[in-house]
């Protein structure tokens, strides 16, 4: 819909009351016109379906978001610096989408690169990560 002058007298499809040539209406091809502070009667509300899905959605979000604060996944991070392994890039806050990007990237590419020559620790790492990733699904799969 679109703010429109109105090119003739009519009546309003949301509150039934007329208006005038030359007042400011919504309208779109198809639709018929409506007072600008009529608008939001013409919109369906959303189903109760719909209503009930994205409850369900965000308390499954909000079980997932407490569950990860009281089980964050294994942070090797440390570990591996201190191991001569890569070092993660602190960035500052003013750092862009891009360069923030660009070091996740240069990151992973030098870890994957050290954990070759890391044979065992790669094993430890990958199983406390997938034991993790394991729980997780058994424990918000309920």
């Amino acid at each position: 819909m679109a703010l429109f002058r109105a090119r003739y007298d009519g009546i309003c499809a949301g509150c039934r009351k007329p208006f005038q040539k030359k007042m400011l209406i919504w309208a779109e091809k198809g639709r018929p016109p409506v007072h600008p502070h009529c608008k939001g009667a013409l919109e369906k509300p959303p189903s109760a379906a719909v209503v009930e899905s994205s409850k369900k959605r965000l308390d499954r979000l909000i079980q997932e978001h407490r569950w990860l604060l009281d089980n964050p996944k294994p942070n090797f991070d440390e570990q591996i610096a201190a191991m001569g392994g890569p070092r993660r890039t602190e960035l500052l806050e003013n750092s862009s989408d891009e360069e923030l990007r660009w070091h996740n990237q240069q990151y992973a590419a030098d870890l994957e690169k050290w954990l070759s020559t890391q044979p065992e620790f790669k094993a430890k790492r990958d199983a406390a990560l997938a034991e993790w990733e394991q729980r997780r699904h058994q424990e918000q799969g309920k």
